[in-house]
């Protein structure tokens, strides 16, 4: 898919928007949990312009996803995607305080997946990945090589 700017940076400007009110939406704050809600609406309104979910659906997903073939379906959508964004962005050399910040305060499971299951997946991610045809992004690469 092609890189787009200002797709990109307003993906980014979302991405601050929910770390910002992370804190507030976990404790139930209404003010907090109207700013996460915006933030959803905004990724929605970003996905629907440019006509795919690109911006709200990369690696992390692709972790959950695969994952999900071990762990079997019914678990928490969160409990699956939130350690993928940790995983993923650790292996792209992002800094994952804040994210790991936001995820814990709305009250996202990051160790519920046994650590022998994150590795089997890690694994097999790239070959999942191919298999299903999915965009390209980090989990394609094999682990040890990023």
């Amino acid at each position: 898919m092609e890189f787009i700017p200002w797709v990109y940076d307003n993906a980014q400007s979302i991405l601050r928007g929910v770390t910002d009110c992370a804190e507030a939406a976990g404790r139930g704050d209404r003010q907090g949990l109207k700013s996460l809600y915006d933030c959803l609406a905004m990724e929605v309104q970003l996905c629907n312009q440019i006509g795919h979910a690109r911006p709200e659906e990369g690696s992390e997903h692709y972790f959950a996803y695969c994952v999900e073939q071990f762990t079997g379906p019914g678990w928490p959508h969160g409990d699956l995607v939130g350690p993928g964004i940790l995983l993923m962005a650790e292996r792209q050399g992002q800094d994952t305080h804040a994210y790991e910040t936001a995820l814990r305060s709305c009250h996202i499971s990051l160790d519920r997946i046994p650590p022998e299951v994150v590795r089997r997946t890690i694994t097999q991610l790239p070959d999942y990945c191919r298999k299903h045809a999915l965009p390209f992004g980090i989990a394609h690469v094999p682990e040890g090589i990023v």
